[in-house]
């Protein structure tokens, strides 16, 4: 049972680390011209290459140099989202209304067993957030004392970040009107829709999509 379980948690571990730069590659090359996408795969490897040599020097060094990054990671996203409850929160009620009406459309057309299905799929593709919580379990004793407790505390302020970052995000979607962009996620639409407003909002927007990058990593 111990060789099964080590088995499926190494393959766990490089699914994690393919999807968080892949994701990241796309992220970021969805804001570069068409043209640098030939250079995405390079851009991966290269990556992949610093993470190793990174995590070799130990755990603490690693996060020592990960964790400001995701400070400013949050702050960024924390910028846009209050942004964009300030200059759209008037239009709060319509959105609330149309949401009201999409959710009852869809349990009529799909029915209840349909709309479960949708809210499973949907959770499926955001589990990767997990990831994180798996994390510090297994960085578990290199914690300082009381190890528990700082994990607990380390979760709970995983928990608030993450969750207000994904449901402002949701809402500054719906706030913008953004809809899928072929070559682009929807962060780097709404990231665009928001900032591009000279060299400072393309400073701003390619800042937040690496850091974002490194954060998921």
């Amino acid at each position: 049972m111990g060789m099964v379980s080590g088995s499926a948690l190494l393959i766990d571990y490089i699914l994690t680390i393919t999807l968080s730069i892949a994701s990241g590659s796309d992220a970021l090359f969805s804001f570069l011209p068409p043209s640098m996408l030939q250079f995405r795969l390079w851009f991966a490897v290269s990556i992949l290459v610093i993470l190793i040599i990174l995590n070799l020097r130990g755990v603490k060094e690693s996060v020592s140099v990960l964790t400001p990054i995701f400070i400013i990671f949050v702050l960024t996203h924390l910028f846009v989202i209050l942004l964009a409850f300030a200059t759209h929160f008037s239009a709060f009620p319509a959105i609330a209304a149309a949401t009201k009406g999409d959710i009852q459309s869809s349990a009529s057309s799909l029915g209840i067993f349909g709309m479960i299905l949708l809210l499973m799929r949907s959770y499926s593709m955001g589990a990767g957030t997990y990831t994180g919580i798996e994390a510090v379990s297994n960085g578990l004793p290199i914690l300082r004392e009381p190890k528990v407790k700082t994990a607990k505390k380390t979760m709970m302020y995983m928990v608030i970040s993450l969750a207000t970052v994904v449901l402002g995000l949701m809402f500054a979607y719906s706030f913008y009107g953004i809809s899928p962009v072929a070559g682009k996620t929807l962060n780097a639409v709404l990231f665009e829709r928001i900032a591009a407003v000279g060299d400072f909002g393309y400073a701003f927007i390619l800042t937040t999509l690496v850091l974002k990058r490194r954060s998921f990593l």
